[in-house]
């Protein structure tokens, strides 16, 4: 009774969805989608079958088995707003079966054709449109005898039958989608468990021993998880790696990304607020870093092993000390800065220099969870970044060390050190160029000696040049102490 058949085809009819015509018009049928409170069931009975939206205020309910002599379709009046799920035992209206194959209600042609075949179908035309609708497949009511189909959330369906006469027993086949793809199967009651739950594409799904199916959102707790809104979705999000997440919006600032490989396999998923009220959340998923805020923002990078060495410069201007780098994350660059507004790391687009984000002591986690600032010794603040396939998760590089004695008041003339080296807070950039830029930097002197443009490396350029000329930093080792 499970067979392809059955699932590719008639079950086809269980949600609602309209088959391609066989002559005429290409229209689908469109049955008003199910309410996400809990789905109205109708008990099995002569008269309860395959409820099929043909138009409104009108409903088919299908019926294919061997105890009632062939195929039928029963056509019924019901409101006016009905969805899938709702009542149908309306006001019968006509009757189709072998003896009677064809009907007229209210300006609806319907037409029972293939009646002997083991998927008839009922043609009908009507409301500006055409459609061949199929008939479940025929069952003999000793193999289980369909009680109800059960709307669930997150676009599921149940198909509930009963099986036995003296010891009753259920199952449930569970489909997904608007194709109606068999996921899986439930059994309760009589020799079986008194409930049987499973988790079907985040769904938990449960049957219990009298036919009754429910569902909720599961998140992750074998079965265990809260109800939660199976909410809006949202579309499709390309990310770095050259795959999609499809993004979610539960509820206000609660949206889930739900993650899958190239060929549709699900890979986890990454939740911004909602429960755990986090304002950003992010996972590392292979060689790439994704992530999400709860304003719905997505965000994906190639995270390599390492990457603050690239083209790093430090250099001073004023009371402000600067270290520029690139980043694990490919195609965004670092700008760290210490001086009277404390530690300041800015993020920024290789490509075009804005600055994506900005994290602080005060503001201490960003970059839609893949970098932060720690205090990993006192008074001595570092910058973190995600890293894939290194010994530990994250990388570090420490902020430079704001200018000794330097004055933290807006245009004060004190000095920064002592002697010969001396030089206010207004003589402009001391700047030392580390690796490749030390290598190639380009110096050319201006008027009074106080300008330097230098290129190469992180590309900084137009920095004056204080005095004697360039101050030799510490080396990157004694930075990273």
């Amino acid at each position: 009774m499970r067979n392809a058949l059955r699932t590719a085809l008639a079950t086809a009819v269980v949600a609602g969805v309209a088959l391609t015509p066989v002559v005429t018009a290409t229209t689908a049928l469109a049955a008003p989608s199910a309410s996400s409170s809990a789905a109205k069931t109708t008990t099995e009975n002569r008269y309860s079958g395959y409820p099929v939206y043909l138009a409104k205020g009108y409903v088919a309910v299908l019926r294919n088995r061997v105890s009632d002599g062939g195929p039928e379709a029963w056509i019924r009046a019901v409101n006016p707003n009905w969805q899938r799920g709702d009542d149908y035992m309306g006001r019968l209206m006509a009757k189709l079966d072998l003896d009677n194959r064809n009907a007229t209600v209210d300006g609806l042609r319907l037409t029972l054709d293939n009646a002997d075949g083991d998927v008839p179908l009922l043609k009908f035309n009507g409301a500006g449109e055409s459609r061949t609708i199929m008939f479940p497949e025929r069952s003999n009511d000793v193999d289980g005898v369909l009680v109800r189909t059960v709307p669930l959330k997150g676009g599921l369906t149940a198909m509930v039958y009963r099986y036995g006469d003296q010891h009753v027993y259920y199952g449930a086949t569970v489909l997904k989608g608007k194709d109606n793809e068999e996921i899986g199967h439930l059994t309760a009651g009589g020799g079986h468990a008194l409930k049987d739950t499973k988790v079907f594409a985040g769904i938990q799904v449960t049957l219990d021993f009298q036919g009754k199916v429910t569902s909720v959102q599961d998140w992750g707790s074998d079965g265990q998880g809260p109800t939660t809104p199976v909410g809006k979705d949202l579309g499709k999000r390309k990310l770095a790696d050259g795959t999609y997440g499809e993004l979610w919006k539960k509820s206000q600032g609660w949206y889930v990304l739900e993650l899958s490989t190239k060929d549709g396999k699900p890979r986890g998923s990454v939740t911004a607020g909602g429960p755990k009220g986090q304002a950003e959340n992010g996972d590392q998923v292979g060689g790439m870093w994704v992530g999400l805020n709860n304003a719905g923002k997505v965000g994906s990078w190639i995270n390599k092993s390492g990457g603050f060495d690239a083209g790093e410069i430090e250099y001073t201007k004023g009371c402000t000390a600067y270290r520029t780098s690139g980043s694990p994350f490919e195609g965004l660059s670092l700008r760290l800065s210490n001086g009277p507004k404390g530690a300041v790391a800015e993020v920024l687009d290789v490509k075009n220099g804005s600055v994506y984000d900005t994290l602080s002591t005060a503001d201490h986690e960003g970059l839609l969870g893949g970098a932060r600032v720690k205090d990993l010794e006192p008074g001595r603040p570092t910058f973190q970044m995600r890293v894939h396939g290194g010994r530990i998760p994250w990388d570090t590089v420490k902020f430079p060390k704001k200018p000794a004695d330097c004055a933290t008041t807006p245009g004060a003339q004190t000095t920064t050190g002592t002697g010969t080296t001396a030089q206010t807070a207004t003589t402009g950039v001391q700047i030392v160029p580390k690796g490749a830029v030390a290598a190639g930097a380009e110096v050319e002197g201006g008027q009074g000696g106080n300008t330097a443009l230098v290129a190469g490396g992180a590309g900084l350029a137009s920095v004056g040049v204080a005095g004697l000329g360039f101050a030799a930093l510490r080396r990157r080792a004694a930075a990273r102490r």
